[in-house]
């Protein structure tokens, strides 16, 4: 019976190699989702601003000027972390960025995205890293970038949490850079471990190819969320802001900024 049983193990363990068995592991990540169903995010510490299709009406033609941003870090004042989900790599018009720039400082709490961007050339597969346009680095607090792994079904169940090509230290996504900056810790707080990531007496486990799997709340707007056009004017009383780290983001269909998770189509901001 042992030898039957590890040849089972052995047969098992084979298919896992191969890459056979990753549908069914796939579908069956989905189902525990399905049958646990929808839970409350527990403290509700982390809320959306979405830039919908109500707050492109009433703001106006994208792209906006930068100032718009300022405005609304104004009314985050009382949130600790802002985290935007959003590629500012190009210059817009100066006093835009200006004020864009001061309010972050007057903030303090600002972390923006990065994205990695590939080219091939000659067989050659290159890598360059899209990051904030140079004066928003006198101000913002931390980086990270956005890029997001999709399984063999294009569906994402897991982000790569920190890249370890670019730097000689790892590099974190923008999820955990914010989560770093919310917890008063930086990117050298971050011990990568082979299939762990540990910050402080904190350790994440990780996939064998790296990846964090996410233990997702639910669909669309599970997490509280609020239309940016809201926010930026006032309607929202700041004090709804008071201790919650906000990550600011594109939620119209129109921005195609769309994935596929174990529950629903939609927005990757929304349903993580």
């Amino acid at each position: 019976s042992l030898l039957i049983l590890g040849a089972v193990i052995l047969f098992t363990v084979i298919l896992s190699f191969t890459g056979i068995l990753e549908p069914w592991e796939l579908a069956l990540y989905d189902t525990w989702f399905n049958l646990r169903g929808t839970v409350a995010p527990s403290g509700e510490v982390v809320v959306v601003v979405g830039i919908d299709d109500a707050s492109v009406a009433e703001i106006g033609p994208w792209p906006w000027s930068r100032e718009v941003y300022g405005r609304l870090l104004e009314q985050l004042a009382l949130a600790p972390v802002v985290g935007f989900d959003l590629i500012l790599d190009v210059a817009g018009d100066p006093e835009g960025d200006q004020a864009f720039v001061e309010a972050m400082g007057e903030h303090g709490g600002v972390v923006l995205a990065t994205m990695f961007s590939f080219s091939e050339e000659d067989g050659e597969v290159y890598t360059e890293l899209l990051v904030p346009a140079g004066s928003f680095w006198e101000t913002l607090m931390a980086t990270g970038f956005v890029n997001t792994p999709e399984d063999l079904d294009n569906k994402v169940r897991g982000i790569t949490p920190v890249d370890l090509n670019l730097m000689d230290e790892p590099y974190p996504s923008l999820s955990i850079a914010t989560a770093l900056l919310a917890m008063r810790r930086t990117p050298d707080d971050l011990e990568y471990l082979g299939h762990s990531l540990r910050v402080g007496g904190r350790v994440v486990p990780l996939t064998g190819d790296g990846k964090l799997l996410l233990d997702f709340y639910g669909p669309a707007e599970t997490i509280p969320t609020y239309s940016f056009a809201d926010v930026a004017l006032g309607r929202i009383p700041a004090e709804e802001f008071r201790g919650k780290v906000v990550l600011v983001g594109v939620t119209s269909p129109l921005f195609h900024d769309q994935v596929q998770t174990p529950f629903t189509k939609g927005n990757m901001v929304l349903d993580g």
